[in-house]
């Protein structure tokens, strides 16, 4: 009989284990917050550290709001969970949000709420970002890799782990978002990833899974639930960021379709 699988529990103080290659992890715990932020361990190990407490020690260095979706096959493993001595240890950091096309002026979050503030309050702060589990896997084995200390793990394999993916199988689209570089006008691909992961996580549609860059060409990656939804708040957004009108949305199944901002 196949056995039942779970979703678990986000609740503060939760630590987790990404899956990064067979037998490397990374981990993360769960701060307060509707919005599930989490702060992420800078420890990576050979083997699972399967005892939540073995990583006591090691405090979160780098914070995000997580969004687990239905559209990522990352496996992520609930190892245990550490409380919070008290209230105010179980709120993440104070973040910023730039101002965008989406917000007149710098914004603060801390303590789970929003408000707008100068440009010298922002100084020394993260930014805030909303990260999935191929995204934060990613940023384990590129960003932060040389700064997360190596450790031995106790366990090779996992029994318990869980795939968002695997809870809804079907109606997911991949579309690729492809930018001409002579045309493109921002620095990197961050803008346009984070304002396409920002409206696309908070209407529920879909997620950004990954990106890259050519000589010619950069791409931005994009799953959704819905073509018709995705393409509407697709093209809105890059409208909004100003995006060039260049950029094509390329479908390739079921049949191989080219789409433009513009209808």
């Amino acid at each position: 009989m196949k056995k039942e699988e779970h979703r678990p529990t986000f609740e503060p103080g939760a630590i987790f284990a990404i899956k990064l290659n067979p037998q490397e992890y990374g981990y993360f715990r769960v701060y307060r917050g509707s919005s599930r932020p989490i702060g992420v361990i800078p420890v990576i190990s050979n083997g699972l550290v399967a005892k939540a407490k073995e990583l006591k020690t090691c405090a979160p260095r780098w914070f995000f709001n997580f969004g687990v979706s239905p559209f990522n096959n990352t496996e992520i493993i609930k190892i245990g969970t550490i409380a919070f001595t008290d209230t105010d240890e179980g709120w993440p950091p104070p973040r910023f949000l730039p101002p965008s096309p989406f917000r007149m002026s710098f914004q603060i979050e801390e303590r789970g709420v929003q408000r707008h503030a100068t440009e010298s309050e922002t100084k020394g702060l993260q930014k805030l970002k909303i990260i999935n589990p191929e995204r934060l896997r990613r940023f384990f084995l590129s960003d932060c890799r040389v700064e997360c200390h190596q450790q031995q793990g106790n366990q090779e394999t996992e029994a318990e782990a869980f795939s968002p993916r695997r809870q809804s199988q079907g109606g997911r689209v991949f579309l690729e978002i492809v930018f001409q570089n002579k045309d493109f006008p921002f620095k990197g691909r961050d803008v346009v990833e984070d304002a396409l992961a920002e409206a696309l996580e908070v209407s529920g549609v879909g997620e950004v899974t990954g990106g890259g860059s050519g000589p010619k060409t950069a791409n931005i990656d994009v799953e959704v639930s819905d073509v018709d939804s995705g393409l509407e708040i697709i093209r809105q957004t890059l409208r909004t960021i100003k995006a060039p009108a260049s950029t094509e949305i390329h479908q390739n199944t079921p049949a191989h379709i080219v789409y433009y901002i513009q209808d």
